[in-house]
């Protein structure tokens, strides 16, 4: 990924961390996990060479790698969507650079709105599946092209993963529901009428971020699983466009202690 990353980008990452991640989480707008990792370093984004910046509230912009259960553990809290301006070589450089730092298993989280009518602001969910509506040009098509992406399985969710989320569930007490989710450029929210057409496309959960990242993860060889902390209902009485994204934040950290716990369970069962 030399013509995404500079080698000025990864050589300072690789050099200020020590120890090497094969575990990497990406954390969405409000969600917080994994506070108490041992021997923790932290590196800000603006301290990178070359990297792009967050704007989204909800993302703090900065690398954490430390243990968790005799794991090293990479989390990054912030990323980067194509609706800030960021085109798509900034919104997967976090996962190039996990990918060079030598991480096998990349796990997504994200804040989203439950299309899904049983589905209330708190719930997990499991990432089953996706639908693409991310824009993607003509320069990210060949690239993908070029990573052969086209001869891999179009499963980009790893199988094992999920039996491991599903296990992980169970043992850790965390209800998780198991679902779509469709990924739109934003940044405005849904309207009533696309809210309907998804319910109709069987679409359990929407979001602004995850698919792109999930596709270069997977295109990169990493095992990729994605949870969902459903932020919003979108019954039809309550329109999507009355969701201001501090209602978002604010659910997804009082989710986040289950969300914690789940993916420490998964970590727990993980055999690298």
């Amino acid at each position: 990924m030399t013509d995404v990353l500079s080698k000025e980008t990864t050589e300072f990452v690789n050099n200020f961390f020590t120890d090497k991640p094969k575990i990497a989480v990406v954390l969405g707008s409000g969600v917080k996990a994994f506070e108490d990792l041992e021997n923790e370093t932290k590196l800000s984004y603006n301290d990178i060479p070359n990297f792009p910046q967050s704007t989204v509230q909800g993302h703090a912009g900065v690398i954490s790698v430390g243990k968790y259960n005799g794991q090293t553990v990479s989390v990054l809290r912030g990323r980067f969507h194509k609706y800030e301006g960021h085109n798509w070589k900034n919104v997967i450089t976090p996962i190039a650079l996990m990918k060079e730092m030598g991480v096998k298993v990349l796990i997504l989280t994200n804040a989203a709105g439950g299309i899904n009518r049983i589905y209330i602001p708190g719930d997990l969910m499991l990432i089953e599946d996706h639908i693409n509506f991310q824009e993607v040009d003509i320069e990210e098509r060949k690239a993908l092209h070029e990573m052969k992406l086209e001869k891999r399985s179009i499963d980009f969710y790893d199988k094992e993963l999920t039996k491991i989320a599903r296990e992980a569930s169970r043992i850790s007490k965390v209800k998780m529901q198991e679902g779509i989710y469709l990924s739109l450029p934003g940044p405005s929210y849904e309207t009533r009428s696309e809210v309907l057409m998804m319910r109709k496309m069987n679409v359990d959960a929407v979001g602004m971020s995850t698919v792109p990242e999930a596709i270069w993860g997977h295109s990169m060889g990493m095992r990729v699983m994605g949870i969902s902390c459903i932020t919003n209902s979108t019954y039809y009485e309550n329109a999507m466009s009355e969701t201001s994204h501090q209602e978002v934040v604010d659910v997804a950290k009082k989710a986040s202690e289950n969300i914690d716990r789940l993916l420490k369970t998964v970590i727990d069962n993980l055999n690298l």
